[in-house]
């Protein structure tokens, strides 16, 4: 019982243009402005995953923002993922270059943050909600930026119910909910 992909004719070219295109321009959320100034996105892999496997284009509210950040475990988690996928025969060997040079591209674009140590106390400590442990850290890691950039709004971009569940009670926007 696997996934089905399929890898739309989506170019790095095309994920620059769609980064070009939308550019500070979210209708949702005031034109690039939030409540608290600047937007910043905070992308999950499940987000990434379905753009890169699927062409999912939700990703480009994402884009629009003038910060788009993540934990280095979006990095780990996408990569491995793809690896999975080929080696169950879900990703033909061509398929999955392609699929790493999208990772790559849209990586390009993205501030990787650090699982620090402050990240990783706070991924500990409890949470509103139950919530799974790389969701804790993705959340610790957007809990410990917002808490340095008060004057900016995060958006928590992800696919994953009990996520966005946790970051709407701990007062992040969370678009795709």
């Amino acid at each position: 019982m696997g996934i089905r992909i399929s890898l739309t004719s989506i170019s790095a070219s095309d994920i620059a243009e769609v980064c070009k295109s939308t550019k500070g321009r979210f209708s949702d959320y005031a034109s690039g402005r939030g409540a608290r100034g600047i937007m910043v996105a905070y992308l999950d892999s499940s987000v990434v995953l379905l753009y890169i496997l699927k062409g999912d284009l939700a990703i480009r509210h994402a884009l629009a923002c003038e910060t788009i950040l993540s934990s280095e475990l979006l990095e780990i988690e996408c990569r491995r993922v793809l690896q999975r996928c080929r080696l169950v025969g879900e990703l033909s060997d061509i398929t999955y270059v392609t699929a790493v040079k999208r990772l790559d591209a849209l990586l390009a674009g993205i501030s990787l943050l650090a699982l620090s140590s402050p990240v990783k106390k706070r991924a500990m400590d409890a949470f509103p909600v139950v919530i799974k442990t790389f969701d804790a850290l993705h959340l610790a890691t957007a809990i410990i930026f917002s808490e340095k950039h008060l004057s900016e709004t995060i958006l928590i971009f992800s696919y994953d119910e009990a996520m966005n569940r946790c970051a709407s009670v701990l007062g992040f926007a969370v678009p795709l909910a």
